[in-house]
This record gives C-alpha cells, sequence and structure tokens, in this order.
C-alpha cells in the first residue's frame, strides 16, 4: 500500500492538500483516510467530512492514538487495518510525530517543524502547495510502501 502522509499545524492547510490529491490517489484503488484529529472528529459540511466521496475508508483519530469508537491505536495498526482492508493507498493527515517519509505543511515561513517531528522528506508552505494542480501535487509529494 502507498501511504502519503501531510503534517503540520492547524491551519496549514492538510486537509486540503489531502483533498486534492484524493481523486489521484483513488485512481490507484481504494483509498484509505486517516486523520488524526483533536477536536470534534467530524461534522457535516466539514473539510474531513468531503473526503467521503473519495474515501473508501476513513479511520479518524484522536491525537492521544484514540478512535471515535473508543479503541485506542497507532498509525503502524491503523494503515496495517487498511491494507487488511484492501486499501492501495492511504492519505495520512496528521500524525506528525509518528515515523515515515512526510511532508510538512508550514502556514508561513517560520513555521518550522518542531525538533522532535523525524522524517520530514518535504518541507513547504500551504499556500505553494494549493497553488499547484492536483496533478503535479500528487506527484511531488513524498510517499512509502508497508
Amino acid at each position: 500500500m502507498i501511504v502519503v502522509q501531510i503534517a503540520g499545524f492547524s491551519r496549514s492547510g492538510k486537509t486540503e492538500v489531502s483533498l486534492r490529491i484524493a481523486a489521484a490517489a483513488a485512481e490507484l484503488g481504494r483509498l484509505a483516510y486517516v486523520k488524526s484529529h483533536h477536536a470534534q472528529l467530524e461534522r457535516e459540511g466539514s473539510n474531513t467530512s468531503r473526503m467521503a466521496d473519495y474515501a473508501a475508508l476513513r479511520l479518524l483519530a484522536g491525537s492521544d492514538g484514540t478512535l471515535r469508537l473508543g479503541t485506542r491505536e497507532d498509525l503502524t495498526l491503523l494503515l496495517r487495518q487498511a491494507k487488511d482492508a484492501g486499501c492501495a493507498v492511504a492519505i495520512v493527515e496528521g500524525f506528525k510525530r509518528s515515523t515515515g517519509a512526510k511532508t510538512w505543511l508550514r502556514r508561513d515561513p517560520a513555521d518550522a517543524p518542531p525538533p522532535d517531528v523525524v522524517d520530514v522528506a518535504l518541507d513547504l508552505l500551504g499556500a505553494h502547495a494549493l497553488a499547484l494542480a492536483p496533478g503535479d501535487l500528487w506527484r511531488l509529494l513524498p510517499r512509502r510502501e508497508i
């Protein structure tokens, strides 16, 4: 399974970038969307709820690792579940302190990743990422296989 991970602080453009690449990702097969979220998990009409148009499997995890149903899971286990469910691609939003190649989105040039964030393979302004055509953005983002 191909994993594309997008991390950054709140309001950096993570969900919008995820939505921009979802159609291209879904062309490769069943798409999983795994999101670390610390607020209300999914409100109708939110950017996160719009992912339902693309993702066959959506795993929304609290920032402390808790799923909506209260089961404590880590990213490795969530990705294994997505792969076992037949997903070909997973878009991971958040999980900034997990290991594995990720894109860091900045709100502004001073918005660097904290020292404990590892494996940043691409660091760019969210506004620059959103200025790219979706196909170009999809090709630019680092990915890993699991």
